[in-house]
């Protein structure tokens, strides 16, 4: 009953709720953590003011530094495009014809395929940073 064909098992979407430490894998360390997955995806939300890095019990233990969350989960699909005519939302808020396209572009591919994507909402862009 265990038996699968291997084209079925690589066809497979497999998604991991626990992604292990990569600091603790180069170091050899074993077991390496594992961080919550949704907790590193929160790093990517819009609204996040948080830094961007997580803590590491084992590799705090060892007084390693922290990984990054882009070296834990780095987003798959960078959208660029262009800002497009500004409006303001019912609420007051400023924003873009286009930006607001790509927002639901994201959220599709985030919801639907499981891709983390990454986009300039702010202008001014560096490497490394998530929005």
């Amino acid at each position: 009953g265990h038996e699968v064909q291997v084209q079925k098992l690589l066809s497979r979407v497999i998604i991991h709720n626990s992604v292990p430490c990569p600091s603790c894998l180069h170091h050899g360390i074993t077991p390496p953590w594992g961080f919550n997955r949704a907790q590193l995806t929160s790093f990517f939300e819009e609204e996040s003011k948080r830094r961007g890095v997580m803590t590491c019990p084992n590799c705090a233990k060892r007084n390693l530094p922290p990984p990054r969350v882009m070296d834990i989960i780095p987003p798959q699909v960078f959208l660029s495009y262009q800002w497009g005519n500004e409006f303001f939302l019912p609420d007051g808020t400023r924003s873009w014809s286009t930006q607001a396209l790509i927002r639901l572009v994201r959220d599709h591919l985030e919801r639907q395929l499981d891709l983390l994507c990454w986009l300039d909402v702010g202008g001014g862009l560096s490497a490394g940073q998530d929005h």
